[in-house]
């Protein structure tokens, strides 16, 4: 009987993400939708490919983490490509899954400044558009 070895919990966290990406796909136009899977498939082949073990590279790559970051990187850049293409109802609910994560980060997180920031930039129309109402 073969052992089956436990995931690493980046992949758990990278495959959940790429998972509710993914979910939010059909959203976007057909044409939108090819370059944000392009980036969701790279992050994907990363999270499956598992170099062989006596290799020097694997080696390299857990002990500096440029896979794991790499595969980050594409799927914040998935992220960003889902953001600027989507229709307004999306971003919305996007903007609310982001305030709850930035919540998490310290009042002065760049992370979190830039976040509030983004908000009320994108408050700002709603809320005139309401006025004029």
């Amino acid at each position: 009987m073969a052992l089956v070895r436990p995931q690493a919990v980046w992949v758990n966290e990278l495959s959940k993400h790429l998972l509710e990406t993914r979910e939010h796909l059909h959203q976007l136009d057909p044409s939108d939708q090819a370059a944000v899977c392009a980036l969701l498939d790279q992050c994907q082949c990363l999270i499956d490919s598992r170099p062989p073990l006596k290799s020097g590279p694997r080696l390299v790559q857990w002990w500096t983490g440029s896979r794991i970051e790499h595969a980050w990187a594409l799927l914040h850049q998935a992220d960003l490509e889902l953001v600027d293409h989507a229709p307004s109802g999306l971003l919305g609910e996007l903007l609310e899954v982001a305030l709850q994560h930035g919540a998490i980060l310290p009042a002065d997180d760049p992370a979190r400044i830039r976040l509030s920031k983004a908000v009320e930039a994108l408050s700002a129309p709603i809320s005139r558009a309401a006025d004029v109402d």
